[in-house]
């Protein structure tokens, strides 16, 4: 659902693209200094953690760099048999470079295609009841293709919408903490690293201003 949504706003952004064919002409025709060349605003990931407030600065007529910064945070409950409300916060912030080469139309009226590398540290905690049962750390890096359509509503106004894929690699470290057995012992839990591999798709819709 996520994809085909993001799907859908790169499809209506096409069709109005198309609709107002003689708008853009007459704005290429613009001098390039006098063009607007930098896009501020916010993106919205159609998947977890949270929004990012992301900018791209056009460079010639058909190629532009982005960066992204990103936060994300989720808390969630539920009910475990024998264990009582378990309860896990999440906590995700990152920063996204990115490049994005121009096929059709000028940098942020038309579309295109370009990689981006994604960083970023994730902690999580894990409580039962009032009391800490586990932490986790983790560091991510990986790196997405994608291909979008940007386009200008009126003099600054901009929307994007943008679909791909990216792999991901992230180092978990897992914190060892005391916790208190039934016989009123308490067990230290042995500190643990792991890694994890995994591909999955991308999407995301911003608006924002250009100037």
């Amino acid at each position: 659902m996520n994809m085909l949504s993001a799907m859908g706003v790169m499809t209506a952004l096409m069709v109005s693209a198309a609709g107002t064919g003689d708008e853009a002409t007459s704005s290429n025709t613009v001098p390039d200094q006098e063009q607007r060349r930098t896009f501020v605003g916010l993106a919205v990931p159609l998947s977890p953690y949270g929004i990012a407030v992301e900018g791209e600065r056009a460079l010639n007529e058909r190629f532009s760099v982005n960066l992204g910064l990103r936060m994300g945070f989720k808390m969630g409950t539920l009910e475990v048999p024998f264990s009582g409300e378990t309860r896990q916060d999440d906590l995700h912030v990152g920063v996204v470079p990115a490049a994005r080469f121009y096929l059709t139309g000028s940098v942020l009226n038309g579309l295109w295609l370009g990689p981006r590398l994604e960083l970023a540290h994730s902690w999580t905690s894990l409580f039962i009841g009032d009391s800490l049962d586990d932490t986790r750390r983790a560091l991510l890096l990986g790196g997405a293709l994608l291909t979008g359509y940007s386009l200008r509503v009126g003099q600054s106004f901009c929307v994007q919408a943008a679909v791909g894929v990216g792999a991901t690699y992230e180092l978990i470290t897992r914190k060892g903490v005391s916790i208190v057995l039934p016989g009123g012992g308490k067990e230290e839990l042995i500190p643990s690293t792991s890694n994890l591999w995994s591909v999955s798709h991308r999407a995301q819709v911003a608006v924002g201003w250009t100037f």
